[in-house]
């Protein structure tokens, strides 16, 4: 008789990879550095691969991919599922076609309010990752039993030594960039970046406000003007490459002339490096983050002083950026969210004095952009997702290189 087969486990990542979202590029990184660690890794489903790097393409390779599957494959044997939860314990349709030794919840939420059913079903995993210290606190505070906190991580290489665009750069020579990411709704905070902005650019006309704001499901957007600093909502603007929003338009209407304002449309993760390292300073004044913000970690990484709303997942970066700690009640009425206790506002007028404060910096000696630098260097080491990913596999009791088993994948 021939022995039997030796087989590397397997390790499912139990949503869509992309490069373009937090939860994509979470899984990006993830299922790469797994992939380095020798295992086999199973995703729900992957952008085309002209969205990706040719680095990212490479590291990806072989993966299996479970929405290439016909529907009536049968199951893929897998040594550990992680599965994928959101507000109201929301996961992938997709986990039916996974057949699992062990599950473990990852979740990224934001609602403080959480029904016995949806707490039940994150109490089906093993363990529940949370992506903040916040996150984690509400989880327990609902009865959600072994919630572990792991921070999600940062591209060193991309993000710290990326050059900034040379083009773009030129182009706003002599000028003072402001940049602020993260999709377009009432949660993330844009509406108090206008009306900061808007105050900023009327003392400073040198002053832009570079967005990288595009919002693949705007229906998320209903709410956003519950606070009263922005009116309307951006058109979606038909194109041949697809549906994008009209964000120029709807900044003009909100006060912001056409030339202080900046689109960078829908990036994948590995371009925006390189205009986000050309800005001056990088904003956040987001009312809740159930993750550290991914966006802003990649900022303090790339050397970019940054200001955060001190709340929720912000507060887990406090050491590494400045931190807006005055923080009101959020206003009710958002559809999204059942409660949003624990959640901050954020003042315009603390928001404008922290923007004041890095603009009357912008001419500070090269050596503290390179102290900057420096600590977004050690920042990147201490938050990389190597080590994300090593204290997952800790979590799950494997080795850091995977030892071969008896785990096939059909």
């Amino acid at each position: 008789m021939h022995p039997s087969p030796r087989f590397i486990p397997a390790i499912h990542l139990g949503w869509q990879i992309t490069p373009w979202t937090g939860w994509g590029r979470y899984g990006l990184n993830l299922a790469g550095k797994l992939r380095q660690c020798g295992y086999a890794v199973v995703v729900d489903g992957v952008a085309e691969s002209r969205h990706l790097s040719a680095a990212e393409q490479q590291s990806l390779a072989g993966m299996t991919i479970v929405s290439e599957r016909s529907s009536d494959a049968p199951p893929i044997p897998v040594a550990v599922s992680l599965q994928s939860f959101g507000n109201r314990g929301s996961c992938s349709p997709r986990s039916p076609a996974i057949q699992a030794e062990r599950r473990v919840g990852v979740i990224f939420s934001e609602d403080t309010r959480w029904q016995s059913d949806e707490v039940a079903r994150l109490n089906e995993c093993e363990a529940v990752i949370a992506g903040s210290t916040w996150n984690a606190a509400v989880l327990r505070a609902a009865s959600v039993h072994d919630v572990v906190t792991i921070l999600q991580g940062i591209t060193a290489d991309l993000w710290c030594q990326t050059a900034p665009d040379p083009g773009f750069a030129a182009g706003f020579a002599g000028r003072y960039l402001v940049f602020s990411g993260g999709k377009l709704e009432f949660r993330k905070g844009q509406d108090i970046v206008v009306a900061a902005f808007r105050r900023f650019h009327r003392r400073h006309p040198d002053a832009v406000l570079v967005t990288a704001w595009q919002n693949p499901w705007p229906q998320t957007m209903l709410g956003l003007g519950l606070a009263g600093h922005v009116h309307g909502l951006p058109e979606v603007a038909k194109g041949p490459a697809g549906d994008s929003l009209d964000l120029h338009s709807w900044a003009a209407a909100q006060g912001i002339e056409s030339g202080a304002f900046v689109d960078l449309g829908l990036l994948a993760g590995h371009e925006l490096p390189r205009f986000v390292r050309a800005c001056d300073m990088a904003v956040f004044a987001n009312r809740a983050e159930g993750g550290t913000n991914l966006v802003a970690m990649e900022c303090i990484a790339a050397g970019v002083p940054t200001v955060l709303s001190g709340n929720t997942g912000h507060l887990d970066l406090a050491d590494y950026a400045t931190m807006l700690s005055n923080q009101g009640r959020v206003p009710e009425g958002c559809p999204f969210y059942r409660e949003t206790t624990g959640w901050g506002e954020t003042s315009v007028d603390d928001l404008v004095a922290a923007m004041e404060q890095g603009y009357e910096r912008r001419h500070a000696a090269p050596r503290s952009r390179a102290a900057l630098e420096a600590r977004g260097q050690e920042f990147a080491a201490r938050f990389s997702w190597a080590e994300n990913t090593r204290r997952l596999l800790s979590l799950l009791n494997l080795s850091e290189h995977a030892v071969a088993g008896e785990q096939a994948l059909p």
